[in-house]
C-alpha cells in the first residue's frame, strides 16, 4: 500500500491519496484491537450464559 510512503515519493509517482488512490477504509490496528477485546469478552462468559 502507498499510504506509508513519503509525500515526495507519492508525488513523483503521481499518487494523490484520496484523489487518485483511495485512503484506507479502516484503521487495521484499531479494528484488530476491538476484535480481540470482543473475543476476550466472549471467552470470559460462562458457557451457560445466553448470547446478547
Amino acid at each position: 500500500p502507498p499510504w506509508p510512503a513519503p509525500a515526495a515519493v507519492l508525488a513523483e509517482a503521481g499518487i494523490r491519496l484520496g484523489r487518485t488512490y483511495p485512503r484506507p477504509i479502516v484503521d487495521h490496528a484499531a479494528a484488530r484491537a476491538r476484535a480481540l477485546d470482543a473475543l476476550k469478552q466472549i471467552a470470559a462468559r460462562p458457557l451457560d450464559e445466553e448470547p446478547v
